[in-house]
């Protein structure tokens, strides 16, 4: 559970982010957050299978 905390945390500091990395950072932060989203739930649906 405290993993979903810290990716609500990091999705509502996307403005931080951006001032911080820049454009180009903010994408790539953003790119993991899906990438790692959607192993999960291909994980969960071959598991659930």
């Amino acid at each position: 559970m405290g993993a979903l905390v810290d990716l609500l945390d990091t999705i509502m500091d996307v403005g931080e982010m951006y001032e911080k990395y820049g454009i180009k950072g903010c994408l790539l932060i953003v790119l993991a957050i899906v990438g790692i989203l959607a192993v999960v739930i291909a994980l969960a649906l071959w598991l659930g299978s």
